[in-house]
């Protein structure tokens, strides 16, 4: 699994439509940061300014378009 939530997080910068949310793990391993420290930012609605959370369940979804953005590639 650990293989591909770092494949997943690095396929983020490349445009792939099929691929429109990711979870927790692959937003944790994409922004460098520890899982909990996402979610926890996950639960106030975002993981940080203009990158926003889907709660569906009990999974937190964002969509990729926002993290492109963060990172400065195409949306």
């Amino acid at each position: 699994m650990l293989a591909e939530t770092a494949q997943a997080a690095a396929s983020l910068l490349i445009y792939d439509p099929q691929t429109r949310f990711v979870s927790i793990y692959v937003v944790a391993d994409f922004l460098g940061l520890a899982k909990s420290t996402v979610y926890d930012a996950a639960h106030s609605g975002e993981i940080c300014e203009g990158v926003p959370v889907v709660k569906v369940g009990r999974r937190y979804l964002v969509a990729t378009t926002h993290l492109r953005a963060l990172a400065g590639g195409e949306k």
